[in-house]
């Protein structure tokens, strides 16, 4: 079996790191490869990408500018590590992808679709997940999570996005 590139996407709270984190302990408990990830980061450069998108002291960011941010993320990842573990035989989990993108940036920040798209060809060369698990729940509920005390006392704590109206 060929290995697979498997995404996890939700509202921040909806439980998608915390599944992706268990599902892959399993497959490596039972002998599987798996390469366990997250965008934006992945790899050094884009860990640095990940602070500034993620830092409340920058306030609001044009949506094109984050596009534009995560999809530099996002290659640097597929060129580092997607692509050489999928090669290796190591099944990729990633933790957020293309569809955050087109849900963030594109339905909350108003980026064009069409942008959004051409960028992402730019990006990714076309490469899409085998898989894309959706973990969906009510935007109140996720809030409550997102903004518990655990949340709050993680390394990353409230990001700017957390910051962000319930409607967004």
């Amino acid at each position: 079996m060929r290995a697979l590139f498997i995404t996890f996407e939700g509202l921040d709270g909806s439980g998608k790191s915390t599944h992706l984190r268990q599902a892959c302990s399993w497959l490596e408990e039972n002998g599987v490869a798996c390469q366990m990830t997250q965008e934006p980061g992945g790899t050094p450069l884009g860990e640095s990408i990940r602070e500034v998108f993620l830092d409340p002291r920058w306030g609001e960011i044009d949506g094109t500018v984050e596009a534009l941010m995560v999809f530099a993320s996002r290659r640097q990842h597929l060129l580092e590590v997607i692509e050489p573990a999928l090669a290796e035989g190591r099944h990729v989990m990633c933790d957020r992808f293309t569809d955050s993108t087109f849900a963030y940036q594109g339905s909350g920040r108003g980026v064009p679709l069409s942008i959004l798209q051409e960028v992402d060809r730019l990006a990714t060369g076309g490469r899409v997940p085998d898989r894309t698990l959706l973990f969906d729940l009510p935007a109140e509920m996720a809030r409550q999570r997102g903004h518990s005390e655990a949340r709050r006392e993680s390394a990353e704590g409230v990001t700017r996005l957390d910051a962000e109206a319930l409607e967004f």
